[in-house]
Parts: C-alpha cells; structure tokens; sequence
C-alpha cells in the first residue's frame, strides 16, 4: 500500500467518524429527568488538535472516553494516534454503536460514576467531556478519575466543574473555556 493509499483510507475514516457523530447530534435525546446529559460532540478538529500534544506527552498506549457516545473519539484515537482505545457509555444504544463502530479496543456499557473500583487507573490517557448534567454528579466524576488515576496518566476534555490541582503538569491549557489536558504527577 502507498503512502496515498493509506492517506485516503485515514480521510475515509475520518469522514465516517464526522457522519457518524453528526447523525447521533441530530437524533440524541435524552429526557429532561434524566442525570446524564445528552450526548453533545466535541469537535473532531479540536479533538485532534488537543491530542497531537497528549499523544507526545502519554506515558503509555491505553486511552479511555468517559462517556464516549458513538465511539468517534474512541475510533479517532486510535486512528490517528495509535492507542489502544476503549470508552464508556451510559446509554445502551449509543454503546452498541461504539462497540459496532470500534475493530479494537472495548466498549463498557454502564454508568461511569459506578464502574468498577480502581477502573479509572489503568488508563494512560482519559478523555472526559461533561457527561453529567448534573453539576454535583459531574464534580464526583472528576474527583474519582483524578484519585484513581495512575501517576503520569494525563486528564483531557472540557466543561469540567473543578479545575486541575495545581501540581499536576499542564499539558494543553485552554482553561479560559474549560478546556485542557493535565498530567497527574
């Protein structure tokens, strides 16, 4: 395979991942009573541009998306930046997708507030994007990841209730608008 063959199979999966979260937007609903919030895409592009500087940075190959809706961010990991990439969804349909969508890599089906003790520490790289409406559920989110968290694992996403302790290293700082990457020391 050539060099322009592969770049064309890259530019045919990313334009797959962007149909694919452009089909959930318009069709995902979550009722007003519920705690999650409704799946709400962080855009490809920003995505990718806030991982070129994670991926240099991660300490090692596994990445996890809490609250990982179809699985775009999931599969994008993977495509383009080589790690072994799983998430997890609260919804059962939007997992089923992620799971149909993913060739490699798992797809937990469950609230991430309850998963498994010590879950979030096997991660190297953990991408968080708001999924609880709730702000106290959110703030409990965060608080877990961060203290399961492996020492070098690296936090990314946005719309987050607390900021990142100050020890921890920044690796993107876009915190004016909530959003960035921090690496637990």
């Amino acid at each position: 395979m050539t060099d322009t063959q592969t770049e064309s199979s890259i530019g045919r999966e990313l334009r797959q991942l962007a149909m694919i979260e452009h089909s959930w937007l318009m069709r995902s609903k979550v009722p007003s009573t519920s705690h999650v919030l409704g799946w709400m895409p962080f855009q490809l592009a920003d995505f990718a541009g806030m991982m070129v500087d994670v991926a240099q940075e991660a300490k090692g190959n596994r990445f996890l998306d809490v609250g990982c809706g179809p699985g775009t961010k999931v599969a994008m990991a993977r495509l383009l930046f080589g790690f072994d990439s799983s998430g997890i969804e609260i919804d059962t349909q939007m997992a089923l997708e992620a799971a149909f969508l993913l060739t490699e890599g798992e797809v937990y089906n469950g609230d991430a507030l309850y998963w498994d003790d010590g879950f979030y520490g096997q991660f190297d790289v953990l991408w968080l994007y708001r999924p609880f409406r709730a702000a106290d559920l959110q703030e409990r989110l965060e608080k877990r990841i961060r203290s399961e968290m492996k020492s070098g694992a690296i936090l990314a996403g946005g719309a987050w209730e607390t900021p990142c302790p100050s020890d921890w290293l920044t690796v993107v700082d876009d915190w004016e608008i909530k959003r960035g990457a921090w690496m637990k020391p």
